[in-house]
């Protein structure tokens, strides 16, 4: 019964740690949004407010460029900051997926460091 009891303990323990390993696939969206956030987290943005705010909108062309169509924001700086960082970069997500030419908006909150 020992024998029993530890060969079920160690097919219950494999099972789980194979669920527990197994990844999360992302969407391709998810896949975008997650290359536009490491496109904009190594950028510095000056400004005086502690949370700045702003909705983006943009396609991504036939060479997997990412193209800003508008961003809506009260901080013109914000504006500015977002159109200069994103367009025209590059983003691996296309290569492995379809997402040319389709409409995308996204918020993107900017957090002043202390």
């Amino acid at each position: 019964m020992k024998k029993i009891t530890i060969v079920f303990l160690a097919v219950f323990l494999g099972t789980v740690a194979a669920f527990a390993t197994t990844p999360k696939k992302m969407s391709p969206n998810e896949k975008l949004r997650t290359e536009i956030e490491k496109i904009l987290e190594h950028a510095t943005f000056p400004t005086e407010e502690e949370i700045a705010t702003a909705r983006v909108e943009f396609v991504v062309n036939d060479q997997g460029e990412i193209v800003v169509l508008r961003v809506e924001s009260s901080n013109n700086a914000l504006k500015d900051f977002i159109k200069k960082e994103l367009n025209y970069k590059l983003v691996v997500a296309f290569a492995k997926e379809n997402l040319s030419f389709k409409k995308y908006a996204i918020p993107v909150k900017v957090i002043k460091k202390n």
